[in-house]
């Protein structure tokens, strides 16, 4: 078993990463940047479904986490009754 604080790191490393990855693909399918005047119809091609992912990618951190501690019975309930 790990020492508290290095398993704490872990978890904050784990986190931002799940919060840092689906930010950079979302801002790197900006193809054409927004201005106050707007020369294109559509600056960012499928930006909506791809910011989706900031909700999806950290949802499913959240669940592998869960899915690994089986005393998180409540939680694991609580969690996936909103999803459908």
């Amino acid at each position: 078993m790990q020492p508290p604080i290095r398993r704490a790191t872990a978890v904050v490393i784990y986190f931002v990463c799940i919060l840092v990855i689906p930010v950079a693909v979302t801002l790197s399918t900006v193809t054409t940047p927004a201005t106050l005047v707007q020369n294109s119809d559509n600056p960012t091609p499928l930006g909506y479904t791809i910011s989706l992912s900031l909700l999806v990618f950290p949802m499913l951190g959240l669940l592998f986490w869960m899915l690994r501690f089986k005393r998180l019975s409540f939680q694991k309930k609580a969690f996936c009754i909103p999803l459908p």
